[in-house]
């Protein structure tokens, strides 16, 4: 987990207590812009995970593809 993302979750989180909070104190419809950052977020922490991801799966094609033409060069 990179740092971009822990940060992305934990902003998320606080978001979502906060938001939690302020639907007790204050109620639902006062406090709806809090959960909709939190999901927000929560989405953006998706992407960003599942774009890391396939970039290494790239990372990793390319390194097999290289050791494959080495062998097949010898």
């Amino acid at each position: 987990m990179s740092v971009l993302q822990s940060i992305v979750f934990s902003l998320s989180l606080a978001f979502l207590i906060i938001g939690v909070h302020q639907t007790f104190t204050i109620g639902f419809f006062e406090s709806y812009w809090l959960f909709m950052i939190s999901l927000v977020l929560l989405f953006l922490y998706n992407y960003l995970k599942r774009n890391k991801d396939k970039s290494t799966k790239q990372e990793n094609k390319g390194k097999r593809k290289q050791k494959s033409n080495k062998k097949r060069k010898r």
